[in-house]
């Protein structure tokens, strides 16, 4: 087998590590009760943000300055936000390409406990879908890129934010204070609720600010065969991939909208489609391949 060739098996492998199986594995544990909900900040966020680190290293990511984690904090005294975005590396192989980063993301934080149920109701905000879903496929992703014996051009960063429900802080604190420049990140993809609603159709939010990224977006999905709808600009800016947006960095949602049990108690495990979400992160996975393997640059062509 020629090199093209084997970069082409490699890559159809690393691709098969996403499964719906993995997926449900993944958001079984994150919106379990015991995470009670995943608040910023709380001892669950923490334990979920320990989880996501165990499973960096195990796929054999690398730490950025010596750990997996970012440190966030905003404010102080008793009202601060303190907690941890959960961050995993893998360096390009191209050597001048190497020093540019792709960012994949997904914030793993959700809503915690309703303090006002009676003892009789369910009061956990699980978080199945919103974002146990998109956490499981950044780290399925993760997974795929790090068992590629060859490896990307350029550098992948993955990155768990915390503090996406109070405003997308995990997101805005990384930009404010980037672990790579943010003029040598070439893109940056979110995944954020991928699991319900209609199972042939996920939601490209973004689409009127990078049309090339689009482009490559609709060639890969060859592979994959959603219908893909760019009617939910309206959200371009309440994703964490608007912060990026907002600094000039192209950036790109994956979203499979929002439905009856969007922040409510019965965003529950039962309900998430775990065939659909395991699509969606392959379908970001060949997108990021394709832009990490080629030196095309993305700009912006709308800036609000």
């Amino acid at each position: 087998m020629n090199l093209c060739g084997y970069i082409i098996a490699q890559t159809t492998s690393s691709a098969d590590n996403i499964t719906p199986n993995s997926m449900k594995n993944y958001i079984t544990y994150l919106s379990s009760d015991q995470m009670k909900g995943r608040k910023t900040p709380s001892p669950q966020l923490d334990k979920a943000a320990k989880y996501i680190a165990f499973e960096f290293k195990s796929f054999g990511l690398e730490t950025v300055k010596g750990s997996y984690y970012q440190k966030v904090k905003r404010g102080e005294g008793k009202s601060a936000l303190i907690f941890n975005n959960v961050i995993g590396f893998i360096e390009g192989s191209d050597e001048k390409l190497k020093k540019e980063v792709i960012i994949i993301g997904a914030h793993y934080d959700h809503l915690g406990v309703d303090k006002y149920a009676s003892a009789k109701q369910d009061s956990i905000y699980n978080g199945a879908d919103d974002n146990a879903s998109g956490t499981a496929g950044l780290m399925l992703i993760a997974k795929a890129f790090a068992s590629q014996e060859i490896k990307p051009k350029r550098s992948l960063l993955f990155i768990a934010f915390g503090g996406e429900e109070q405003g997308g802080v995990g997101s805005g604190f990384y930009c404010e204070n980037p672990l790579f420049p943010l003029n040598k990140t070439v893109a940056m993809f979110n995944l954020d609720m991928i699991s319900r609603n209609d199972p042939k159709m996920i939601h490209i939010v973004g689409k009127n600010t990078i049309p090339e990224l689009i482009k490559v977006i609709k060639t890969e999905n060859k592979k994959i065969g959603f219908k893909l709808d760019y009617s939910k600009d309206s959200f371009t800016y309440r994703l964490d991939s608007g912060k990026f947006l907002k600094k000039m960095v192209p950036a790109i949602g994956f979203f499979s909208d929002v439905h009856r049990d969007y922040h409510e108690v019965t965003d529950e495990v039962k309900l998430v489609d775990c065939n659909k979400a395991a699509k969606a992160a392959k379908l970001l996975y060949y997108t990021a391949l394709s832009v990490a393997n080629s030196s095309k640059y993305y700009k912006l062509t709308v800036q609000n």
